[in-house]
């Protein structure tokens, strides 16, 4: 569109043009000359025309605008539409059970704050269940029972987790050398029966022994083998762990029962725990000075028992755990196998940090007693540290002790956020007297969120050896592990 002033140039290039028209006409020379008259006379009545176009093209809208007051038109009749369907909101008013957080002073926080203590003056907060008066709309009132009733058939269906991982380990150094390979499956179902509980159950299957029975290891270098095949060297896959387990008190206080691996919920470790994502050596999984609750090896040493545990959400839980000798069900009241556990949270070096002090009762053949502890604490903002130590006295065996220490380091790296690696040291007085000491690095790489692949380095100092293989000093173990977790 043209502006004011576009309008004024033009109206005076026109008066301009008039005048010029008017003087030649009337002087002496515009009759010898009609031809430019006309000329001029022609340009004015073209100019007069444009003239005309362009106001009449300033009385219309441009595209721009006609397109927004057709929108503006439209938006204007759906909310038209739409209020005459909407229904009136009714309040509705209920009853809601709300978890908030408060510190020893009365602050007051809707959701547990980091390190589960009071931001303002750094005190442990307690939960606790408030019943409340809420007034809610028609609509919100609706929606939360769909949310409701989602939650309820999730909790109806079984959850199916699988976790595979193989491993092959090459000898050297002094011993004979060679190449062993083992391999476990583990298919994983948790299902929610009633309401704060849980059932639980691993199915497993292992093929391979791994090198413990030629390199004379008594704490074992290969924690994940144990081979269950069949004498016909057929696969068989057993139930390693099925329980039932239920909250009650504010989920303070929990209870545990079935078939069970105490070694799951005593001497716990965040760095060392696990031979299928982190340390490979038995030595790191758990203490040796745990003992065999059962009889038997490997993971068919798992048996009839329970576990219970009270946590006073302040950092301190307290853990009880009672277990069968045999797998068998046989006898389950006789000599049991007995365990308590103290644990400790707290942030130790402004990071959590976890202790641990332990004590069991084997009270079968054995009958002997140990005390243990087991620390896992953050050493940094990608460096975490433990330590393990263990003391055990009484039954047919001396007395012996048993420690380990290592970090555990995260990738630094932010294109690598998940790697992992891990460096221990370990020993420990065997059950013949001997001592027997092993390091161990690991790296574990992700190559997706499903599949890891880890180098391990295992040396070992000394082995105490057993009846069949004479003890050994400097045996090294290279190996790789392959891990799928779904």
């Amino acid at each position: 569109m043209e502006s004011a002033e576009g309008w004024a140039g033009r109206g005076r290039l026109l008066f301009a043009l008039v005048a010029f028209v008017f003087f030649a006409a009337s002087s002496p020379a515009a009759g010898d000359d009609k031809s430019e008259i006309r000329e001029l006379r022609e340009m004015v009545k073209k100019l007069q025309r444009e003239v005309e176009e362009l106001r009449e093209a300033l009385a219309k809208p441009g595209d721009e605008e006609s397109q927004l007051k057709d929108q503006v038109k439209a938006l204007r009749e759906e909310v038209e539409r739409l209020s005459a369907r909407a229904v009136p909101v009714e309040p509705v008013e209920e009853i809601k059970k709300l978890t908030e957080w408060v510190c020893e002073r009365g602050h007051v926080f809707s959701s547990a704050p980091e390190g589960e203590r009071c931001p303002y003056d750094q005190t442990p907060v307690v939960a606790r269940e408030q019943l409340r008066k809420v007034r809610l709309a028609r609509r919100e009132s609706l929606s939360e029972q769909l949310e409701a009733r989602l939650e309820e058939e999730s909790r109806r269906r079984v959850a199916i987790g699988l976790s595979a991982t193989g491993i092959v380990q090459q000898t050297a150094g002094a011993g004979p050398d060679r190449l062993r390979g083992e391999g476990s499956l583990d298919v994983l179902l948790i299902s929610r029966p009633a309401s704060e509980t849980v059932f639980f159950a691993d199915l497993e299957a292992i093929g391979g022994n791994g090198p413990d029975g030629f390199t004379g290891s008594a704490s074992g270098l290969n924690a994940d083998a144990g081979s269950l095949q069949d004498t016909d060297l057929a696969d068989r896959v057993t139930v390693r762990e099925a329980w039932l387990q239920t909250h009650a008190f504010g989920g303070r206080l929990s209870a545990l029962a079935g078939k069970i691996d105490l070694t799951n919920y005593f001497d716990r470790n965040a760095v060392a725990n696990d031979e299928t994502t982190q340390f490979l050596s038995a030595m790191f999984v758990n203490n040796p000075l745990l003992g065999k609750p059962v009889e038997g090896s490997g993971h068919q040493a798992n048996a009839p028992g329970f576990d219970l545990g009270w946590d006073t959400f302040r950092g301190v839980r307290f853990g009880i755990g009672v277990q069968a000798p045999r797998d068998s069900g046989a006898a389950v009241e006789r000599t049991p196998f007995v365990i308590g556990e103290i644990d400790y949270s707290t942030p130790l070096l402004d990071q959590q940090g976890n202790y641990r002090i332990w004590g069991r009762r084997n009270a079968g053949d054995d009958r002997s007693g140990a005390l243990g502890t087991s620390i896992d604490q953050p050493l940094g903002a990608w460096v975490r540290g433990f330590a393990r130590y263990g003391f055990q006295t009484g039954g047919s065996q001396r007395d012996r002790h048993a420690w380990s220490i290592g970090v555990g380091i995260r990738s630094p790296f932010v294109t690598r956020p998940r790697d992992e690696t891990g460096i221990a040291y370990g020993w420990e007085h065997a059950p013949n007297g001997r001592v027997e000491d092993i390091g161990e690095v690991y790296h574990r790489f992700f190559l997706t969120d499903h599949l890891s692949v880890s180098p391990i380095g295992q040396y070992a100092f000394d082995l105490a050896g057993n009846e069949e293989v004479p003890p050994r000093h400097g045996v090294f173990l290279g190996g790789l592990r392959v891990q799928v977790g779904f």
